[in-house]
């Protein structure tokens, strides 16, 4: 059986039984193992749910009398750094401790029975009220702070969404089986939710291209080969990590973004009749008018960069596209309800959670100098910083400059790429900004790939490797190999205590070299497969009307 021809479904039976398999094999290795299988930061999500959902002591709170300072109603005497720390929960408690005062208006005062009747009918309302709201100011008012637990540096969304496990646990549910599996249950079942997103896109953009079959029907298998039969996108999840839910939101976005404004391809438009300008009016649907997905795209693009800030690099694919799909006035459009929706979120977050939001989730990445080793080469100067005499002021210059500097490379490489490429294929641009910004990041790790090995089945139909498959898997050769090298080095110093710094850099180098390489041959298949669609345009006679071209020179040659 060719791999074309598995379903979907068989793909999807498959990439579960695989994750199956490695949660069981997870769970005895975290039992008898000499290495944890869990990854330490599924132990920070659970620990910051934990804090969430049964760390904020309410009744003592609520049994206090009236605060009269606002710094304790945001940080209670009582359980310093245990409760969230915004506005709203602040004035839960308020209310909570007012309780007395509410329910035990006094309804017989002169005012109110002859000379104000609204204050009589006031007085008989709010304790109604109040004991309507009572369960909602408590239950805000017990909200906890997940930022308690030390290194937990993401969105309060990432804890609430695992808070269901603590309630369960708390209500005797098998506790510990409950915590150790309910958040991997739901980051595999993201995994699947990314596999039928993938299968969305292409189909949309078959469609967009007049093929006359579904590209998921024809590339599918590159999904379930590159995403839910890949033992790294299994294990990452399986392990407790949350990829895959930023994954649902990242390609939930760019889903919705081209059904909202179809992509301008090239092999589309290039087969229009004489005279007519470059533009995809009369070959695509109207996208002038509003629609469900011109709110819902830019809805998740913002809530996209809520969950994890780097999307926000996408902004410069997403110009050229919208501009090139209907005008500049896509853009500020897109733009417009962009911001409105990532000030909302972040708005209702920070009201919920206060200052630590904000420290943990923004301040700190601008801050942050990781001199712990990972896949980045700037971890070794980042680590000579903090060795430097702190009497020596250009040190102490460096220190707080470098994590600003670090940044220039990532948004001039990103911004560049995305404003050459968005315009013709916004899939290719978010691949290839993805894939640079994880090669320049400050800190890299196996699970940043994630961000761009979700992209890699929508781009492989589109690549035209000149040395063939032959050099894509050169290719994927020196990927694998400059990190196995690091790895050899990183576990040395890990694990041995052995002084690798030097050599674990130089193999920080090489992996950096390994992904300019593999970088600029995608780029450069990309463009060929392209050139080589155009090619087969220009030479196929139209008659006055578009004819429908190939997806990719794979279709070509069909």
């Amino acid at each position: 059986m060719r791999l074309a021809d598995i379903s979907p479904a068989t793909w999807i039976a498959i990439g579960l039984g695989l994750r199956m398999a490695l949660l069981g094999w997870g769970t005895y290795q975290d039992a008898n193992g000499p290495l944890p299988y869990t990854d330490i930061d599924y132990q920070v999500f659970t620990s910051a749910a934990s804090y969430m959902y049964d760390d904020c002591p309410v009744q003592l709170i609520a049994a206090r009398d009236p605060e009269e300072e606002y710094e304790d109603l945001i940080d209670p005497p009582v359980a310093k750094g245990r409760c969230a720390q915004g506005y709203i929960p602040a004035a839960a408690r308020l209310m909570i401790q007012m309780e007395k005062d509410f329910l035990t208006m006094d309804k017989d005062t002169e005012i109110g029975r002859q000379e104000d009747p609204v204050a009589q009918v006031m007085t008989d309302l709010v304790p109604t009220i109040y004991k309507a709201f009572k369960p909602i100011f408590r239950l805000l008012a017990g909200l906890g702070n997940p930022y308690r637990r030390e290194t937990y540096r993401y969105t309060p969304l990432l804890a609430l969404l695992l808070t269901p496990a603590e309630a369960l646990a708390d209500n005797g549910y098998w506790p510990d089986v409950v915590q150790g599996l309910f958040g991997k249950l739901l980051f595999v079942l993201a995994d699947i939710v990314v596999a039928l997103l993938l299968w969305d896109i292409m189909d949309i953009r078959s469609e967009a291209q007049s093929a006359n079959s579904k590209a998921s029907k024809k590339y599918g298998w590159l999904v379930g080969l590159l995403w839910l039969a890949n033992p790294f996108t299994a294990q990452i999840s399986t392990r407790g990590s949350s990829e895959s839910v930023l994954g649902v939101l990242v390609l939930g976005f760019l889903d919705v973004t081209i059904r909202g404004y179809p992509e301008r391809y090239l092999p589309t438009i290039a087969a229009r009749p004489k005279g007519k300008k470059a533009s995809v009016a009369g070959y695509l649907p109207d996208p002038s008018r509003w629609s469900n997905e011109r709110v819902l795209a830019p809805l998740l693009f913002a809530l996209a960069i809520h969950w994890k800030l780097y999307p926000i690099i996408y902004a410069a694919a997403l110009v050229p596209h919208l501009m090139s799909s209907e005008s500049f006035r896509a853009v500020i459009r897109y733009g417009a309800i962009s911001v409105y929706c990532l000030a909302l979120i972040c708005g209702t977050v920070y009201a919920l959670w206060g200052k630590p939001y904000i420290q943990e989730t923004f301040y700190y990445h601008l801050s942050r100098t990781d001199h712990r080793h990972n896949f980045s080469p700037f971890f070794l100067p980042a680590y000579l910083s903090t060795k430097l005499p702190s009497s020596l002021t250009e040190a102490d210059l460096f220190q707080s400059l470098q994590p600003i500097l670090g940044f220039v490379p990532q948004l001039l490489a990103t911004a560049y790429i995305g404003f050459s490429i968005g315009g013709q294929d916004l899939v290719a641009a978010l691949s290839f900004q993805t894939m640079a910004f994880v090669a320049l990041n400050k800190v890299c790790t196996s699970q940043y790939f994630m961000w761009f090995l979700w992209f890699l089945p929508l781009l492989g139909p589109h690549l035209s490797f000149p040395g063939g498959k032959g050099e894509m898997f050169t290719l994927i050769g020196v990927w694998v190999a400059a990190q196995a090298l690091w790895l050899s080095q990183a576990y040395l110093l890990e694990f041995k205590a052995l002084d690798t710094f030097t050599r674990t850099w130089l193999a920080s180098l090489v992996v950096l070299a390994a992904h300019a390489l593999l970088i600029v041959r995608l780029i450069n298949a990309w463009a060929l497969a392209r050139l080589q669609a155009q090619t087969v345009a220009d030479k196929t006679p139209t008659n006055g009307k578009q004819k429908a071209l190939p997806a990719s020179i794979e279709e070509e040659k069909e």
